[in-house]
């Protein structure tokens, strides 16, 4: 028996005749039984090797040797060496770090039991504090898991860990909220950005909405191209005049615990598998739809109660004539874009809905109360504004006017 070529040329050449193997492969051959297994198991390898690959690449970029190529980055040198996108270059090199710095990744990884795509979700978690008490056994609860459902796992853990320090990371994380518009050629743009879990939902839900209703005009269009034309004609509606803000929105569905709610720990996951925070949840709730819904330790449904808006259309139209819009000092935003917000949580968790209990506030403002970052207090008549660095700010009503002023 001839031992193996374990130099790097030898491993390079023997991986090389094996994919050649493959490639020798005559699919229309293979028995019906034979390929979805044969399909699984070279997928399960190529993430074997995609681990491997990455701690060669953490091995590079660690070196001075790829300097010599000019690139300004490890990644940009993988890149530009491969066609790897960058994107792509600069993940492997990440992943290959974290596995190095991670035994436990590393193990997981390089043994098939957890997919580089699922092992990369796990990275922004190893710096925080208790991460290394518990790695083993949170690595080992992602195994089988999509990066999507790895991406929420880990999400948990940390909210639940440390709800402070999670509710920081996402604000600092919204800070690079952003939506760009690049010329694509031929009459088309491309579209990018990068926004809060609260607001995808919303558009997803809304397009969704929208793109059902055209299933009807028999059309050979794909779900995408539906969505495109739903936003279209959402941007058609509004340059017309003929959207007000809405009332009538497609359902946002949030499960959470009431335990989490309360103790403000924990998040709650969406039906697009995105996660929210307590205190997100604390502004959905303030206008919107709320069912009681009761399950068993298994997830069985016990009891799913009726929906019940938290402020009634009336009430809206009451707190339109009342407030004349967000009643944040200085803001100008027209009832239309604003949301309901109650001075009392108790009662936007499905508590007594008053109309002296709640007031208008634009998106901006409200996503800023229940962020923590300004404080509110006082009455619906004379609000009290306290900005993070204490500043006070007067919102009274007098004669059925706003009065605004600084103290």
């Amino acid at each position: 028996m001839v031992a193996a070529d374990l130099s790097p040329r030898g491993v390079v050449e023997g991986l090389a005749a094996a994919v050649d193997s493959v490639a020798r492969l005559e699919l229309d051959e293979v028995a019906a039984g034979e390929a979805p297994g044969t399909l699984i198991e070279l997928a399960r390898l190529a993430d074997r090797l995609n681990g491997e690959i990455a701690r060669v690449a953490d091995h590079v970029a660690s070196g001075a040797e790829w300097r010599e190529s000019g690139a300004t980055s490890a990644a940009a040198f993988l890149s530009k060496a491969t066609g790897m996108a960058w994107g792509r270059a600069r993940d492997t090199i990440g992943l290959g770090s974290a596995m190095a710095e991670c035994p436990a990744l590393d193990d997981a990884v390089r043994a098939g039991r957890l997919s580089p795509a699922a092992a990369l979700k796990v990275v922004p978690a190893l710096d925080d504090d208790g991460f290394g008490d518990v790695a083993e056994e949170l690595i080992a609860e992602l195994v089988g898991m999509t990066p999507t459902r790895a991406e929420q796992h880990v999400e948990v853990w940390r909210a639940v860990v440390d709800p402070i320090d999670d509710t920081e990371r996402r604000r600092r994380a919204e800070d690079g909220r952003c939506l760009s518009f690049r010329p694509a050629g031929d009459g088309m743009t491309h579209i990018s950005g990068v926004v809060p879990n609260r607001i995808a939902q919303s558009l997803r839900r809304s397009l969704k909405h929208l793109a059902d209703q055209q299933r009807t005009d028999q059309s050979d269009r794909t779900t995408q191209q539906r969505r495109v034309d739903a936003l279209g004609d959402l941007m058609s509606a509004f340059e017309r005049g003929e959207v007000t803000g809405g009332r009538n929105l497609p359902r946002i569905i949030a499960t959470m615990t009431v335990d989490d709610l309360e103790s403000r720990s924990g998040v709650a996951t969406g039906s697009f598998g995105e996660t929210l925070t307590s205190s997100e949840i604390d502004r959905l709730c303030c206008d919107a739809v709320i069912h009681r819904y009761v399950a068993d330790q298994d997830g069985a449904v016990l009891n799913f109660g009726r929906g019940r808006r938290t402020a009634s259309p009336q009430q809206f139209l009451a707190l339109t004539a009342r407030d004349g819009g967000c009643r944040h000092p200085g803001c100008d935003r027209p009832p239309e874009w604003c949301e309901a917000h109650h001075l009392r949580e108790f009662a936007a968790r499905g508590g007594l809905t008053d109309v002296d209990e709640m007031v208008l506030l634009c998106h901006h403002h409200h996503h800023a109360l229940h962020d923590h970052a300004w404080t509110l207090s006082g009455t619906s008549t004379h609000l009290v504004f306290t900005s993070p660095g204490g500043n006070r700010l007067h919102s009274v009503l007098q004669g059925g006017r706003k009065q605004r002023s600084a103290a």
